[in-house]
C-alpha cells in the first residue's frame, strides 16, 4: 500500500536537520508511544550525511486495533534512516526502512527534505507498506500507513516545541 505524507516545520531546513540527527530529539520521539526498549545509534556519513538507526518495542496497547488480535505480545521495530548530505539551501535527501521482527512487514520509502523558505521547511514522505499476511494484510496495511501518517504529525509538534525553547535561548 502506497502512502504520502507532507509535515510543514517551522524551522529552516538545516535547523530540522539538526533536530533529526539530534540523540535527545531522537529518544523524544517516540515518547508518549508507550514503547520501551529503546536504542538509538546515530551515525555521521560522509560530507555531513547522517544515519539514525532505531529499534522500539511497542506493547500491543499500542498498536492499532486491527493489529492488536495477532500481536498480543506487542511488536519490535527495526526503524534506519539515511540523510544524504544537505543541498546548498539546507534540502536533503533520504530513505527509510521498518521492518517488524517477527513478521512479514516492512515499510520502505524516501524523504525530502525541503526549503519552503528561511524560516521554515517541508519534510516530504513517500513510500510502500507490504504485509503478507492472508486475509488480514490490507486491513494491518492501513493501520501502518495510519501509524506512519501520526507519527509524522507527532515528530512536527514535538519539533515546534524543541524549537520553541531553541529558539527562545
Amino acid at each position: 500500500m502506497r502512502f504520502n505524507a507532507t509535515v510543514d516545520y517551522p524551522g529552516p531546513a538545516s535547523q530540522i536537520a539538526d533536530l533529526l540527527s539530534n540523540r535527545d530529539f531522537t529518544s523524544a520521539r517516540f515518547a508518549g508511544s508507550h514503547s520501551t526498549q529503546n536504542e538509538n545509534h546515530i551515525a555521521t556519513t560522509s560530507q555531513q550525511g547522517f544515519e539514525v538507526t532505531l529499534t522500539r518495542f511497542l506493547p500491543r496497547e499500542a498498536l492499532p486495533s486491527q493489529a492488536q488480535g495477532f500481536l498480543a505480545n506487542g511488536v519490535q521495530l527495526r526503524i534506519k534512516e539515511t540523510w544524504l548530505p544537505p543541498q546548498p539551501d539546507g534540502s536533503r535527501d533520504g530513505d527509510f526502512s521498518v521492518d517488524v521482527v517477527g513478521l512479514p512487514a516492512q515499510a520502505n520509502g524516501t524523504y525530502t527534505l525541503q526549503a519552503a523558505t528561511m524560516t521554515s521547511a517541508s519534510l516530504i514522505y513517500q513510500g510502500d507498506v507490504k504485509v503478507n499476511i492472508p486475509l488480514f494484510g490490507a486491513r494491518v496495511e492501513q493501520a501502518i500507513v495510519d501509524t506512519l501518517e501520526a507519527f509524522a504529525e507527532h515528530e512536527r509538534d514535538l519539533a515546534v516545541r524543541w524549537l520553541t525553547q531553541i529558539n527562545k535561548s
